[in-house]
């Protein structure tokens, strides 16, 4: 059902997709996920394989384990767009997370292919294909990653790594025979010596044949070491192991960073110098980030001139202009470090850590020898640590994701979500909102052939709003399909009373009157 999105014609409207990725970085940074994820794949849906959308939204299908989601919607980019090297990354973990192992180890390689200097994707191929049975690839694979992973943050996972190959290669050794001894060849003895024939001049002397010596003992052949292996890249934590952002979680009272101080404008360390006002700090004082100037941009390239809006945003501390600066230099050159770079500044300045530290590491990927993306990832991540919990989503939030997935009929995921906003409203939840989600849940029922159940929610949302004519139609609907005529012909007759002032109903009339005559007949 999900790979529908695939196959289904591409409504190209990327001015849309491009608004609706904005409503959900808006709700990203108020700490609404499921809002944020429910604009994201409207984007989607707007223009399928929109790579702003599929960056925002994939380290949110991970950290809420929508794989499913996550694989449909990044096969069509990745489709789109072979070269989009983080799709090939998030559909390679999203595919070794739902077991499909082939597909997972194929987008691992493309991704390896594409950013050859990662270290990341060996640790997940490693995994992939010792599942599969591959345990020498598997072992070239993970000490690959060990012997490339050098970042102290990623310690952990080499140690993970370690660990697998020591099983891989006991594995082996336990398996293997050793190679069958090669005896020496037996000693060769000395040609006795020839004597000259008796009384017979003889020719000149024959001599005796040299001696013949031995062969040299041929020792047995060393044991065989499997070879070296490629490791993987740690559990796409976007994060570690790749992992992607948890949950964006508000700063309390919207402070850049909690127990923040804006770092010392003349004390900075010693030969980098922080641009002016470049962020916040950490508890300890210590920048969050540390800007390059001048010739110690991240990627050796002196700044365009686009680049001066936002740097005289960052100078002047107006952050959300920064960001806006920012982002849209990005969109006519998505390759720049520094671009990345300060964009986190601007983003961890305004509390949106998440989206920080997403920003610091598309500039590690495109600077990965420069120490200071890597710097602020950790600091930003130490910062997000002590902050609140995010609050749950709201009940709007839930009822406009559902909504999104049971367009692109994904009925069961709709009606999953709408079982969980049922179950506990939440405070926000209004009765018109509560109303619209029983009907969507009833059509998601009747979609899944429950017929009792969606009749029971459309009943429900007609209590709720008591002047829609809406539950009236689907209850009729629902009623015909039961082949209950009586009830579906009452229904409809009270739904044409109605009707009438329900602006929402008015392309459905007709259709209705067209059902009521051929029950009125059949009756």
């Amino acid at each position: 059902m999900l790979l529908v999105l695939a196959a289904g014609p591409a409504r190209a409207d990327e001015a849309k997709a491009a608004a609706l990725v904005a409503e959900g970085d808006a709700l990203k940074g108020k700490g609404d996920s499921a809002g944020a994820m429910a604009k994201y794949e409207a984007a989607l849906l707007e223009e399928g394989g929109h790579v702003p959308a599929l960056d925002a939204a994939a380290p949110l299908w991970i950290a809420s384990k929508s794989f499913d989601i996550a694989i449909a919607y990044l096969k069509v980019g990745v489709g789109k767009q072979p070269d989009y090297a983080m799709g090939w990354y998030y559909l390679a973990y999203a595919s070794r997370k739902t077991e499909r192992y082939e597909p997972a180890v194929e987008a691992y390689r493309k991704f390896a292919a594409l950013r050859p200097e990662e270290s990341d994707p060996y640790f997940g191929m490693g995994l992939s294909l010792k599942a599969l049975g591959k345990s020498a690839e598997a072992l070239t694979a993970l000490k690959e990653y060990v012997k490339r992973e050098k970042r102290p943050s990623e310690q952990k996972w080499v140690e993970r790594a370690k660990t697998e190959i020591a099983a891989l290669e006991a594995e082996a050794r336990k398996g293997a025979k050793p190679a069958p001894e090669v005896k020496p060849a037996p000693e060769v003895k000395p040609a006795p010596e020839v004597k000259p024939a008796p009384e017979v001049k003889p020719a000149p002397e024959v001599k005796p044949a040299p001696e013949v010596k031995p062969a040299p003992e041929v020792k047995p052949l060393p044991a065989v070491k499997p070879a070296p292996e490629a490791k993987p890249l740690p559990d796409v934590k976007p994060a570690p192991e790749v992992k992607p952002a948890p949950e964006v979680k508000p700063a309390p009272e919207v402070k850049p960073l909690p127990a923040v101080k804006p770092a010392p404008a003349a004390k900075s360390a010693p030969a980098v110098k922080p641009a002016p006002e470049a962020g916040p700090t950490t508890s300890r004082g210590k920048p969050v980030v540390g800007m390059p100037e001048g010739k110690t941009t991240l990627d050796g390239r002196p700044l365009p001139p686009e680049y001066k809006p936002g740097l005289d945003a960052l100078a002047a501390k107006d952050w959300p202009a920064a960001e806006a600066a920012f982002r849209t230099a990005l969109t006519s050159d998505d390759s720049r470090a520094d671009g990345h770079y300060r964009l986190g500044v601007a983003l961890a300045a305004q509390g949106k850590l998440d989206e920080a530290i997403a920003s610091f590491e598309a500039a590690l990927l495109r600077a990965p020898r420069d120490p200071r993306p890597r710097e602020a990832i950790e600091r930003a991540r130490a910062a997000q640590d002590k902050r609140a919990p995010a609050p749950p989503p709201t009940g709007a939030a839930l009822l406009l994701r559902a909504r999104v997935h049971f367009d692109a009929r994904r009925t069961v995921i709709a009606r999953g979500l709408l079982d969980q906003l049922l179950a506990a409203p939440p405070a926000d939840l209004t009765p018109s909102d509560s109303a619209e989600a029983y009907l969507l849940r009833g059509q998601a029922r009747a979609a899944l052939h429950d017929l009792a159940g969606a009749a029971d929610d459309y009943l429900r949302a007609l209590a709720l709003a008591p002047a829609r004519a809406t539950p009236l139609r689907l209850l009729g609907q629902t009623y015909a399909l039961a082949k209950d005529d009586a009830r579906a012909l009452a229904y409809f007759q009270t739904y044409l009373e109605r009707a009438k002032a329900d602006p929402a109903e008015i392309d459905h009339i007709a259709d209705v009157r067209q059902h009521v005559a051929t029950l009125s007949k059949s009756k």
